[in-house]
C-alpha cells in the first residue's frame, strides 16, 4: 500500500510536539496509511490548539489543502486532500461522545493508551468496546469483526471492570450489553434492540432536546456547504472518463467513500426510453458510439423532453443531491451537465432555439466547479472519430468560449500526458475547494 504523506508527517509532528493523543480504531497501516478507512483519534482538550496548529502547518507548507470541515464542538472533522492523497480525520476532543454525551471519559481513554509503530493507540480492550459502542448507538448495527472483537474483549474481563468501563450507562443497560457480548447473542436483531436501548439511556431529555437544536443549526449549511458538485464537460475523446477515473480515488481516499458519481444528471427521473419501455435501464452508463444517431425530436417534442429533465435538474437534484451535500462532506461527480444541451443539442435529440435552452439554465443548480476538458481536434477525432471532423472542431471551440465565460469553469488541456491532465485537474479542484476553507486553522 502506498505511503501517504499526509499521515507520515501529521504523526511525526505529533510525537515532536508531545502532543496528548490516541488513535481510536483502524490504525493497522499507521502512520504510513489509514489504509481504506477514516482517521479516528481522540486528543486532550488542553492540546486541541496545537493539534490545529500542526494541521495548519501541514496546509501552509504544501503537503495538502483542507477541503472540507464539520464544526461540532466534540467531534469536529477535517478533510485534507493533496495531488494523490487524501485523509479524513474524525476528532474526539477530551471524551467518546454519543450526540453529545460521553460513553467514556477522557480518564478512561488517557489511561489505556499503548504504542503501535511509533504511535500512540487505544488499548485492544477499550478499543474494541469503544468501536462496538460507536456503531451500535449511532447506526443500531454493528460489523461482525467489531462485535466478535468485542466478545474476545468481554470473555476475558470480569463483570467489575467492564462496569468501571460503563460507568455512562445505567447498571441495567451495562448487563444488557454484559450479556449480549459475553454470549455471543450479536444477532442483528439484538443488537438493533440494544441500540436502541442504549441510546435511550445515555440521552436524557436536556441531551435530546440539544441534540435536535443542534440539528436546526446545521441547516446554515445549506448557506456554506461541506460537499461538492463537479461537473466534467468534453466531446467524445476529451478525457472525461480517463479523468474522472483518476481523481476519484484520490478524492475517495479524502472524503472517506463519499464520491457519488452521475451521468448527465442527478438522475432522480428514469431517462425517456426506460420510462416508456424502449429500453431497460442500465446498471452502468453504455457507451455511446453514434452520439448523433438518435432520431431527432421536433419542437413540441424537444421542449417536452427539455422540461422532463429541468424536473431533474431542479426538484431531483433538491431531493438526492443538495442535502447530501450541504450536512455531508460528500463530492458528487458529474459525466456531462445540462449545458451539454446548449453545446451539443443534436446529442440529446433537440431541436430548440439555442437562446430558450440558455434561459431555461438559469433554473439549474450551477456544480461547485466545471472542468472543461479539451485538445486541438484532430486530437480528439484521432482517439475517438465517431463524430465528423468539423463537428468535433465546433465543439472544442464552443467549450472555449463556455469556459472562459463562466466564472465556476475553467479549462483543462488533454492534449498532454495522462498525468499532466489529472494533475491539472487536480489543482482546480484543490483550488476551488480550499478556498471555501481557507479561514478555517
Amino acid at each position: 500500500m502506498t505511503d501517504n504523506p499526509i499521515t507520515i508527517e501529521l504523526f511525526k509532528q505529533l510525537n515532536l510536539q508531545h502532543v496528548n493523543y490516541c488513535v481510536l480504531r483502524n490504525y493497522e497501516f499507521l502512520p504510513g496509511s489509514t489504509g481504506t478507512s477514516d482517521l479516528d483519534i481522540w486528543v486532550h482538550p488542553d492540546d486541541y490548539p496545537k493539534f490545529r496548529g500542526i494541521l495548519k502547518c501541514i496546509c501552509e507548507t504544501g503537503i495538502a489543502y483542507l477541503v472540507s470541515y464539520k464544526s461540532d464542538a466534540l467531534c469536529p472533522q477535517f478533510t485534507l486532500c493533496a495531488y494523490l492523497s487524501g485523509l479524513q480525520i474524525d476528532m474526539h476532543v477530551g471524551i467518546a461522545n454519543h450526540r453529545g454525551v460521553p460513553y467514556f471519559d477522557q480518564e478512561i481513554l488517557s489511561h489505556n493508551v499503548s504504542y503501535y509503530n511509533g504511535i500512540r493507540v487505544l488499548n485492544p480492550e477499550i478499543d474494541s468496546l469503544m468501536c462496538f459502542l460507536k456503531e451500535t448507538l449511532n447506526n443500531k448495527k454493528c460489523k461482525r469483526s467489531y462485535c466478535e472483537k468485542a466478545h474476545k474483549a468481554v470473555k476475558n474481563m470480569s463483570f467489575d471492570v467492564f462496569t468501571s468501563y460503563m460507568k455512562a450507562f445505567s447498571p441495567r443497560i451495562r448487563k444488557e450489553i454484559y450479556s449480549l457480548l459475553a454470549s455471543e447473542k450479536n444477532t442483528e436483531e439484538n443488537i438493533r434492540q440494544l441500540g436502541m436501548k442504549a441510546s435511550s439511556d445515555l440521552l436524557g431529555v436536556k441531551a435530546k432536546m440539544k441534540h435536535i437544536i443542534g440539528q436546526v443549526v446545521k441547516l446554515k449549511r445549506f448557506i456554506h456547504p461541506i460537499g461538492y458538485t463537479i461537473a466534467f464537460m468534453g466531446t467524445d475523446g476529451a478525457g472525461k472518463t480517463t479523468v474522472i477515473n483518476a481523481v476519484t480515488p484520490i478524492l475517495n481516499e479524502a472524503f472517506h467513500k463519499g464520491v457519488h458519481y452521475e451521468h448527465m444528471r442527478p438522475n432522480c427521473l428514469p431517462a425517456l426510453a426506460v420510462l416508456f419501455g424502449k429500453k431497460s435501464k442500465a446498471e452502468v452508463p453504455q457507451v455511446c458510439t453514434d452520439p448523433h444517431g438518435g432520431k431527432q425530436s421536433g419542437m413540441v417534442g424537444s421542449l417536452l423532453r427539455l422540461s422532463y429533465y429541468l424536473l431533474d435538474y431542479t426538484l431531483g437534484y433538491a431531493c438526492k443531491i443538495l442535502y447530501d451535500k450541504s450536512v455531508k462532506n460528500h463530492v458528487w461527480i458529474f459525466d456531462r451537465y445540462y449545458y451539454d444541451f446548449i453545446l451539443d443539442p443534436k446529442r440529446a435529440c433537440l431541436s430548440l432555439p439555442k437562446w430558450l435552452v440558455r434561459m431555461f439554465e438559469a433554473c439549474v443548480p450551477t456544480p461547485d466547479l466545471i472542468v472543461c476538458l479539451g485538445a486541438e481536434a484532430e486530437i480528439i477525432h484521432n482517439r475517438k472519430p465517431e463524430l465528423p471532423l468539423d463537428e468535433v472542431e465546433r465543439q472544442v471551440n464552443e467549450l472555449k468560449k463556455f469556459a472562459k465565460s463562466r466564472k465556476k469553469a475553467v479549462w483543462v488541456d488533454t492534449a498532454c500526458s495522462v498525468d499532466e491532465s489529472v494533475t491539472q485537474t487536480m489543482r482546480e479542484i484543490l483550488n476551488m475547494m480550499s478556498s471555501r476553507f481557507s479561514k478555517i486553522l
